[in-house]
């Protein structure tokens, strides 16, 4: 009997287990895909030459994506010194 409710313990904590990783993951692609959202919205306003607009979508990347930042911090420094 105690082994048997050891054993449920064990299933519903190994269940919550990988609700809990299936939810990261889901949160963590659509982190990834918001932030691709908001690079791209900076590389129209980087081609149309408004830099100082790109500069703040960038940097809106990598404070609003805590998760996934698909913008290089090298390519972001690069961009504020081309001003």
């Amino acid at each position: 009997m105690v082994l048997l409710s050891f054993v449920t313990i064990i299933d519903a904590f190994m269940s919550a287990l990988e609700a809990d990783a299936e939810n990261r993951r889901k949160r963590k692609q659509q982190a990834t895909l918001e932030a691709s959202a908001i690079k791209d919205m900076g590389n129209q306003e980087f081609k149309e030459g408004n830099y100082e607009k790109a500069v703040e979508y960038y940097t809106l990347v990598g404070k609003t994506s805590r998760l996934s930042n698909p913008l290089s911090p090298k390519n972001h420094c690069t961009l504020c010194h081309k001003e």
